[in-house]
């Protein structure tokens, strides 16, 4: 599988300073949502950033949606072929320039001052004590309208990454956010192995728990950016085996020697059944009103 020629970190001039913070969308055929979420990046009020957008050898209209922007923060790269989802998340990683990252899926939006308030929690960590900081988000349909917020389920603030850890576990699904929701350190990120290709609907929930074996979670009580549920999301598709999925990471986070107590691991594995179940029940009742 091959990629465009652009080098996977792209030189810099002495003189050029480099942004501090990389909003990275991994691209592949979200001609509908795109421009969306690309606008709702620039429309940060936080404007120390870049844009890394790579495109996943779309077929349909992405590219030249993709070329109406002109803004010089956005660096648009396309790979010669399909890579993969999790092969185009880590060659995005791989090009961000910034101390801080964070992964925006090609569908979902960031509200203006999601980097703000998070950028600042992270700045004013001097001892590098917090893993990453996650806020609220809205669930979006199809015409950007909530549906419903989904919050940490924990206090806002600073936690302990292994008691988060925990806390996901036995939930039996991810209660830290999707991308969109998370910002962390770039280096941490790529030191921990970025995206697993092993995984589908545990993609982010496995390198967020890495993260957090070397860090806390820091929860932001205000709802920062719009997590799309919609008939062509990613998310959708990996529907079917949730529940499965989420049993088998919870296996590798014990094997890897991550403290979870059999209590912990039964209960995950419960829950996640659970979980998949209202899911799916959520996205019939989406999908049905957005068509009403």
């Amino acid at each position: 599988m091959s990629a465009s020629a652009e080098p996977a970190v792209t030189s810099v001039e002495p003189s050029e300073r480099l942004p501090l913070v990389s909003v990275c969308i991994p691209v592949y055929n979200t001609e509908r949502f795109i421009a969306d979420a690309i606008t709702s990046a620039l429309s940060q009020t936080y404007r120390d950033f870049e844009i890394v957008i790579v495109d996943n050898a779309s077929t349909d209209t992405t590219p030249q949606r993709l070329a109406r922007f002109s803004d010089p923060r956005i660096r648009v790269f396309r790979n010669d072929e399909n890579i993969g989802a999790a092969g185009n998340f880590n060659r995005a990683v791989s090009l961000a320039r910034g101390r801080y990252l964070k992964v925006l899926c090609a569908d979902d939006v960031l509200y203006p001052s999601c980097l703000e308030r998070q950028v600042a929690i992270l700045e004013a960590d001097a001892r590098a004590e917090i893993a990453m900081v996650g806020c609220a988000r809205d669930i979006i349909d199809d015409r950007g309208k909530r549906r419903l917020r989904r919050r940490f389920p924990g206090r806002a603030g600073l936690i302990d990454g292994s008691t988060a850890i925990g806390m996901t576990v036995r939930s039996g699904t991810n209660i830290f956010g999707e991308p969109a929701a998370i910002l962390m350190r770039t280096a941490a990120a790529r030191a921990a192995g970025a995206f697993d290709p092993r995984y589908g609907f545990c993609l982010d929930l496995d390198l967020w728990c890495r993260l957090l074996g070397g860090g806390g979670f820091y929860a932001i009580d205000e709802t920062l950016c719009g997590f799309r549920v919609s008939s062509q999301s990613w998310s959708v598709s990996l529907g079917r085996g949730q529940h499965r999925e989420f049993a088998r990471f919870v296996a590798d986070l014990h094997r890897r020697g991550v403290p979870l107590s059999a209590f912990d691991r039964a209960s995950g594995r419960m829950r996640a059944r659970v979980n998949a179940v209202l899911r799916q029940g959520f996205t019939r009742v989406l999908f049905s009103g957005s068509r009403a």
